[in-house]
């Protein structure tokens, strides 16, 4: 077994039904210390193939991408036997806490949304190890995860469950409705992912800063879905320059083809910032994010066999490149939930606790939804959201297969038949019918 890094344990940022997320001083020669924060699995989730593989999945994905609002990652490795991802430690509040303040600036708000986008933009669009592009997809885009530090950097949390076209990712979530609810675009319930997804989640990201408010769900039926957007448009409109109302309108529109791409929403976001008044992001955030960011004292303790742990890499532990067999655990199927990290309602890195959820929208807050693939339903169609003893609780499936459909009878037959050409017309041929049949039968009895 070879031994590598050090890391002091300070205490735990957050910590959900899968893993946790501690913040550790990173120990190197000569007195090199570094801050980073440490996403670790949980003892308990360490067998279960689904939760391990999205993990290593996404220090994968992260350790191949260089943007300034996308935490790094250095490094996948084992601390006291359990999976870890060493990632950038991030001192910042996510924008659900920042909103409890009141609505975002228009300036700040649009350079946010501007950050993200091009973080975005640049994971799509990324080479992977094969050359082709990554055209990864977040999928999870909420106020939640998103970070912004007293110095008005932005940073998008997050990736466990990101899809990409990657050949080394483990698990497999094409056939899996993933991510939160209320920042769904329609064509997700669908099951069509596309980076238009993500474009409509800033849409509605954008909209909540902007007012202060919260959309909650969506339907996946045009009319419907129109109708309530144009709604919660209209209490933007007195609020915001008639070019951004308009903005807004065209991320959040119905149909992913009619919204822009994340290269053109960066774009956008640049050019109305210039055209609106108010504080720039990084004035905005000197004042207001300081007193919102956690303090050291307050993180809490670690599980960890000692406040000192040695990274390891040792081939009785897990392959780092490959993870375990699977038939040397339990089936990933049993498991309808999956999220890796903080509780999405605990702190996260660097942050106070989140908002609590809405009450009418009680599974923003849950760990990101995953179903597997039945026939698509309408969003208003889901029953209640079950009840959740931790904030890291497996999300059932709300979906059902439909009933079986069966054909018309033969008196609807008939009656609609009738209803067009009459029913005396109808008699008639009938009739006739049964006259041609009866020769038809005298014929083959005189053959006889």
């Amino acid at each position: 077994m070879s031994q590598g890094r050090r890391y002091r344990i300070l205490g735990a940022l957050g910590k959900g039904g899968f893993g946790t997320v501690y913040r550790a001083d990173l120990l190197g020669e000569s007195g090199f210390t570094r801050q980073v924060a440490l996403k670790v699995l949980n003892p308990d989730m360490e067998g279960v193939v689904t939760v391990a593989s999205r993990l290593r999945d996404e220090a994968r994905l992260l350790g191949l991408l260089r943007h300034r609002a996308i935490v790094d990652v250095d490094g996948l490795v084992r601390l006291d036997g359990r999976w870890t991802v060493v990632m950038e430690y991030v001192a910042g509040a996510d924008l659900a806490r920042l909103m409890t303040l009141g609505p975002v600036p228009q300036g700040p708000a649009l350079e946010i949304v501007g950050e993200v986008a091009s973080a975005l933009h640049v994971a799509y669009t990324t080479p992977g190890p094969s050359g082709e592009p990554l055209r990864l997809l977040h999928r999870d885009i909420k106020p939640q995860n998103v970070i912004v530090t007293p110095n008005g950097e932005v940073k998008v949390l997050d990736f466990g469950v990101a899809r990409a076209d990657f050949a080394g990712r483990e698990a497999k979530t094409r056939a899996m409705l993933l991510g939160s609810l209320s920042y769904m675009a329609p064509e997700r319930f669908d099951r069509h992912d596309g980076p238009g997804s993500d474009v409509y989640a800033m849409g509605v990201v954008l909209w909540e800063m902007l007012t202060g408010q919260h959309y909650g769900r969506i339907t996946n039926r045009e009319h419907k879905f129109v109708k309530r957007r144009d709604e919660a448009l209209a209490t933007l409109k007195p609020l915001v320059l008639y070019e951004v109302h308009a903005f807004v309108r065209a991320l959040m529109s119905f149909h992913p083809e009619d919204r822009p791409s994340a290269r053109d929403v960066e774009r956008r976001c640049r050019d109305l910032r210039l055209e609106v008044r108010g504080p720039w992001l990084r004035d905005w955030a000197e004042d207001v994010v300081p007193p919102l960011v956690a303090p050291p004292d307050a993180l809490e303790g670690h599980d960890f066999s000692s406040d000192i742990v040695t990274e390891s890499r040792a081939s009785d532990e897990g392959d780092l490149d490959g993870g375990w067999p699977e038939k040397a655990k339990g089936p990933a199927s049993t498991w309808t939930g999956v999220q890796v990290g903080a509780a999405a309602d605990a702190p996260r890195a660097g942050s106070l606790p989140t908002l609590p959820p809405d009450e009418d929208d009680e599974d923003d807050d849950a760990p990101p939804l995953q179903i597997p693939e039945q026939p698509a339903l309408s969003p208003e169609s889901l029953p209640p959201a079950p009840e959740r003893s931790d904030a890291g609780a497996v999300v059932p499936s709300p979906f059902s297969a439909r009933p079986a459909r069966k054909g018309p009878s033969g008196m609807t037959v008939f009656a609609q038949v009738a209803a067009i050409f009459g029913v005396p017309v109808v008699l008639a041929g009938g009739g006739f019918v049964l006259l041609v049949s009866a020769m038809c039968c005298g014929l083959l009895m005189s053959s006889h």
